[in-house]
């Protein structure tokens, strides 16, 4: 039983109010859209501050046509702006980002009933329509410099760390966003079981699949999205073995279609793959001693 109170304990994030919860994961957000900013210039911080007013103009509005319940004042769907634009590559229109997002919040949360209610992340929707419907305007520009360069896996370590490179505003400072994990997992806002293994199981099939391990995990969207799309408690499963299932068909997913379709989004494309087969990872049984309760799901 104590084994099965730690487990709980360890994959159950702390039952708080959904503006908490939210308050947390911006000041986990901050540090990696700051450094974004700094490295880009006014274009991301600009995409930015768009993307959160049309994320929150977009939630409020069509609630209210709707007659569904959302809150703006919780801070989610500010968050939620935030999070498509970080997404996004340094160099892409922020008018289609504006637009992308918009339709992201309408239909991925508001349609469904708001916050709380999505079956898939409005965040990944919001990445994945960006790049199917303007796949002309993805472009990358050089970190400071602003000068339009093409993805290379030939980054230096540092370069991957600090995210001092081409790439999209908030995937690239992989130190930033480990910070920002951190905080999350000691404030038991998220549990720890998602991040961990998802990372764990790109790195394990970036190796399967001849794809550079340090490049997959630090140089994309890998870290941005086991931080702060899947652990989402509405999203993911709420069992330890299913989460572990769900962080690994997450990554074989993202490794398949990086290395195969060379989507650099194959990491929203699995996110949103996976939300949507959640009933499959909560059918998991978990594994349990002999004589042992089976484990509660939250």
């Amino acid at each position: 039983m104590g084994n099965s109170g730690f487990l709980n304990k360890l994959i159950t994030p702390k039952d708080t109010t959904v503006f908490d919860r939210t308050l947390d994961i911006l000041i986990a957000l901050l540090p990696a859209a700051i450094a974004g900013c700094v490295y880009f210039g006014m274009h991301a911080l600009l995409m930015l501050l768009c993307c959160m007013v049309c994320a929150v103009v977009a939630a409020f509005l069509s609630a209210k046509l709707l007659g569904v319940r959302e809150d703006v004042r919780d801070l989610s769907a500010l968050v939620c702006g935030l999070l498509i634009a970080m997404t996004m590559p340094s160099g892409f229109s922020i008018p289609a980002a504006m637009v992308c997002t918009v339709a992201a919040v309408i239909v991925a949360r508001v349609m469904f009933g708001g916050n709380g209610c999505e079956i898939v992340s409005p965040v990944a929707f919001g990445a994945v329509l960006c790049f199917l419907c303007f796949p002309g305007l993805f472009y990358y520009n050089e970190a400071f410099t602003n000068l339009p360069t093409q993805i290379t896996s030939g980054f230096t370590l540092r370069q991957l760390i600090f995210g001092a490179h081409a790439g999209a505003i908030g995937e690239t400072p992989a130190v930033f966003l480990l910070l920002g994990a951190l905080y999350l997992c000691l404030r038991r806002v998220i549990s720890p079981v998602i991040p961990v293994f998802a990372v764990a199981f790109t790195a394990l099939f970036s190796f399967l699949f001849g794809v550079d391990v340090l490049t997959a995990i630090l140089g994309g969207g890998v870290l941005l999205a086991a931080i702060f799309i899947l652990p989402d408690r509405n999203l993911a499963p709420s069992g330890f073995m299913g989460q572990i299932a769900y962080s690994a068909a997450f990554a074989l997913l993202t490794v398949i279609i990086r290395r195969y379709a060379a989507v650099e989004e194959g990491v929203y494309f699995a996110a949103l793959t996976v939300n949507l087969i959640r009933p499959l990872f909560e059918a998991i049984p978990e594994i349990k001693k002999k004589g042992e309760k089976p484990y509660e799901k939250a």
